[in-house]
């Protein structure tokens, strides 16, 4: 019968979402894990800036081998059958001998010379022991098929009968002899209640098949003949054969009056008579001794239930590990006591997996997935499925299994797979099978694939443990860039993808955290380099939900964290590398106002959250965004600009101006600047009002360094060319400030620091050329005359250095990978030329 599947295990717990609960009844409030935001997916490719070229290698993972090999505990099982193998051969072997000695020499030799009482005690013994041998060899079969349908053990058969004998004395044996030959209902004393709840969900099954726990072998005879009770009976039998057996052998042996033995006809029969009952004593005994070893290590040494915990596996488990030793046990009893030894239980569990019956294939599922989320047994366990495709092939089918009865055996399935996924050899082996990448699509429930499905099956069924599983495949499978063009041209898995990210108010804490891992799975896509991730990029972007999506995501507040807002950038930042995309999200209505109170922190209660790293993080990367969204884009500057921020604010160029010196945002604000001032159409006059802050903007390019002096550098040419003449002279002029011959200096220190294009600040020495063609075409005589010969040529060997070391790194603003997308309009070897001709005129 197929059993009912155990409950499903609670989304939240699997998921990894920690709720905080105090004393009295509240609301929970969730906190999500993201210590791994700053890496797609946790592990793989590293998230960088955009306006970085980076390396697309993927960084190696050394797998360290566990040094201290756990002993497995199915070795106690096959030793345990291994050693009552040898007292049940021995045993046999006595009571072979025993037989050929009866019937060749007592019955054959001595038949009409023994005594009444030694010829009816030796056909006893023979009997018994010819019954005891007959129940022997089919107590196992009965024993092996009851473990299918989780039926008592033999010894909790045996325990279940001494209770009910036990009960009401006499009164009951009577009630239960009379009943045996009542016509009644048959209902198994023991019933296990997953076999009736599987009863009432399968009916047909009960229809098509019969229950071997329900089968009648004998009319009319009440529980006694129910075929589930076979191997009890059977046990029953042995035990009483083997008691006659010793107390007719202790009774003839302990007489020692075997008749006369003095005629030549029958000479030596007392000897004979001596070593039968001693062989019969002797081989009753060693069973006896089986029984009782058996006795003491299942029941009181509980060998079964202590490797069942070792592995960690649950009640439903115990009956595989019963089935597993009855299997050990009959393989060590029909063959070499030494098969037994061979067997162990990840090869069992792949067996049951490869089965035709469901109720085994969810044994071996069960079984795996439990092995495979321990860490001392996942490392053998993943090795011995992957060594077999066709157990492979078996769980990418089994993720296809949508009825209610089956949830379990596909969970089951999907873990596993989730686990084989994060070994970079498995991952080629599972997209390899035909038909694996719409197998894990199914797994993903949107709000669109719920809807359908609970037509069908109403909401008993959990979607949201399916989806996680299957996003988590996923994560692990897009680590490798060719998966991600997979991914990205299965046909309707990125929508699903897209729609998990939906958020809606009060969502329970499982579609938070499923949000979570389709907005991880989404930043590694759109993350994608070179002509795949393009593709994917523009396939993510054209999907109509994405950037509303993202946005409301930016708007939630229901989590103690940042990290779902922090996703949403990095995905918008990646989104943002193609020019469809920029125009995408700054055409989507409250991306920008939101960006930009992230930015500016309006809001956003700083204290909240895992601590400041991580609001600085959220600062840090919405910056990014904004500065990534006005380059080269007039339309979202002319958005920037028209933005109309909270009221008792400032203005946008205000609050960008007044975060020039915030450690943290400075030079993020000194980016988005410039591109304002390099990229608006129209002469705004807000953007006048940057002149105001070139003194400190100067100040900063004397004495910032890295990145932050390169967006000083930038900006600072960029206002050059709003200032007046007059601001100009000013601002040279004033007491203890910058001076043009200092300015100059260190342009050429910048040149000297960076004598090659440095892939961390690529655009350093571009900027640098600007500035200095800018102040040069504000007022050339007065920059050259304040040049000592000196200073003029060291100024002219470092432009002369720069022409010489210019590359296609310095011709490109941002980079997907290796791969420079924004190319600038003059190339650096035209400002190098320009900047030579103004200084040699």
């Amino acid at each position: 019968m197929k059993s009912r599947p155990s409950a499903i295990k609670s989304p939240v717990r699997d998921a990894g979402i920690v709720t905080d609960r105090n004393d009295k009844a509240e609301s929970p409030s969730v906190r999500l894990d993201i210590s791994n935001t700053s890496l797609p997916g946790g592990k793989g490719r590293k998230l960088v800036s955009p306006f970085e070229p980076h390396s697309e290698t993927i960084e190696a993972r050394v797998s360290r081998s566990r040094s201290d090999k756990v002993t497995a505990p199915e070795k106690k099982i096959t030793l345990f059958a291994l050693r009552l193998a040898i007292l049940e051969k021995a045993a046999s072997g006595l009571g072979t001998l025993a037989f050929v000695w009866a019937t060749v020499v007592l019955l054959g030799g001595f038949a009409a010379t023994l005594e009444k009482e030694d010829f009816w005690v030796v056909s006893i013994i023979l009997l018994t022991e010819g019954a005891r041998i007959f129940s022997r060899s089919h107590e196992l079969e009965w024993q092996h098929e009851t473990t299918l349908i989780s039926a008592p053990t033999l010894i909790g058969d045996a325990k279940w009968l001494s209770r009910r004998f036990h009960i009401n004395g006499n009164n009951f044996i009577l009630r239960r002899i009379c009943g045996c030959f009542k016509h009644k209902k048959i209902q198994s004393p023991k019933i296990n209640i997953r076999e009736k709840n599987s009863a009432v969900e399968n009916p047909d099954l009960l229809k098509r098949t019969w229950s071997l726990s329900r089968i009648q072998l004998v009319p009319y005879t009440g529980w006694l003949s129910i075929s589930r009770n076979a191997s009890q009976m059977l046990f029953w039998l042995q035990l009483v054969s083997a008691l006659t057996c010793v107390a007719l052998s202790l009774f003839r042996l302990a007489s020692n009056d075997f008749g006369a033995d003095s005629g030549s006809d029958i000479k030596n029969r007392n000897a004979a008579l001596y070593i039968f009952y001693g062989l019969s004593l002797a081989e009753a005994l060693l069973f006896l001794l089986e029984k009782a070893y058996w006795q003491w290590k299942i029941i009181v040494r509980k060998l079964l239930l202590q490797v069942n915990t070792e592995y960690g596996f649950t009640d439903s488990e115990l009956p595989t590990v019963r089935r597993f030793f009855y299997d050990a046990y009959s393989q060590c009893v029909n063959g070499s006591v030494f098969d037994g030894l061979k067997m162990e239980f990840v090869s069992y569990s792949l067996e049951l997996l490869q089965s035709s019956v469901a109720d085994r294939q969810l044994t071996g599922a069960r079984v795996l997935s439990t092995l495979v989320n321990k860490d001392e047994f996942a490392e053998d366990t993943l090795r011995a499925i992957v060594s077999v495709r066709d157990v492979m092939e078996r769980l990418i089918e089994m993720l296809n299994l949508k009825n209610y009865q089956e949830q379990e055996i596909r969970r089951a399935a999907a873990e596993i797979i989730s686990k084989l996924v994060k070994k970079d050899r498995n991952r080629v082996r599972v997209t390899a099978i035909a038909g694996s990448m719409e197998s894990i699509a199914s797994l993903l429930y949107d709000s669109k694939q719920i809807e359908i499905h609970s037509r069908e099956y109403g909401d008993a069924y959990n979607y949201s443990v399916f989806s996680m599983l299957g996003l988590r495949i996923l994560k692990s499978l897009a680590i490798e860039h060719e998966n991600c063009a997979k991914i990205g041209s299965s046909r309707g898995l990125l929508p699903k993808i897209i729609g998990l990210t939906e958020l809606n108010p009060n969502a329970p804490e499982s579609q938070i955290k499923t949000a979570e891992l389709a907005l991880e799975l989404m930043r590694m896509l759109a993350g994608s380099t070179g002509s795949t991730g393009k593709a994917l990029r523009r396939g993510i972007s054209e999907i109509v939900f994405t950037i509303s999506n993202l946005r409301d995501v930016l708007h939630y507040r229901e989590v103690t964290t940042h990290g779902l807002q922090i996703l949403a950038i990095d995905t918008l930042t990646s989104l943002a590398l193609e020019e469809e995309g920029r125009e995408s999200i700054g055409g989507t209505g409250g991306v920008l106002r939101s960006l930009f109170s992230a930015f500016s922190m309006e809001g956003i209660n700083i204290t909240r959250g895992s601590g400041d790293d991580e609001t600085r993080e959220l600062v840090r990367k919405a910056g990014e965004t904004l500065a990534l969204l006005s380059l080269e884009n007039k339309q979202n500057c002319r958005r920037m600009m028209s933005l109309k921020l909270p009221k008792n604010s400032r203005n946008l160029i205000a609050s960008l101006i007044s975060a020039l010196d915030d450690p943290i945002r400075g030079f993020h604000a000194a980016r988005i600047l410039r591109n304002l001032c390099s990229y608006s159409e129209a002469d705004y006059v807000e953007l006048r009002k940057i002149t105001a802050t070139a003194a400190k903007v100067l100040k900063f390019v004397m004495e910032k360094r890295g990145e932050h002096q390169e967006a000083a550098i930038g900006l600072a040419a960029q206002i050059f060319k709003f200032i007046t003449k007059s601001d100009f002279d000013c601002l040279f002029e004033e007491p203890g400030g910058i001076t043009r011959r200092s300015l100059i200096l260190e342009l050429i220190k910048v040149f000297g620091r960076h004598p090659r294009p440095s892939k961390q600040f690529p655009s350093i020495r571009r900027f640098s050329m600007e500035l200095l063609i800018g102040v040069m075409e504000m007022d050339r005589v007065a920059i050259i005359s304040s040049l000592t010969m000196e200073m003029r040529s060291e100024l002219e060997e470092a432009l002369e250095a720069v022409m010489e070391t210019t590359s296609e790194l310095e011709s490109y603003s941002t980079f997907s990978g290796s791969v420079g997308l924004s190319r600038h309009r003059l190339p650096i070897s035209s400002l190098v030329q320009s900047a030579m001709d103004l200084l040699g005129d």
